[in-house]
């Protein structure tokens, strides 16, 4: 795959490129840090 910016990979109809599997990474590190601050706070 090359190496494009976000909105090429956005609007690429052709689905040469996923735009789905870096916006993944990101809400996975998000939903993480949630869990986390949520924990926290549970016990405190």
């Amino acid at each position: 795959m090359t190496n494009g910016n976000f909105f090429n990979k956005l609007f690429d109809f052709s689905f040469k490129e996923f735009i789905t599997l870096q916006i993944i990474k990101y809400l996975y590190i998000i939903g993480i840090a949630f869990a986390g601050f949520t924990a926290l706070g549970m016990i405190g």
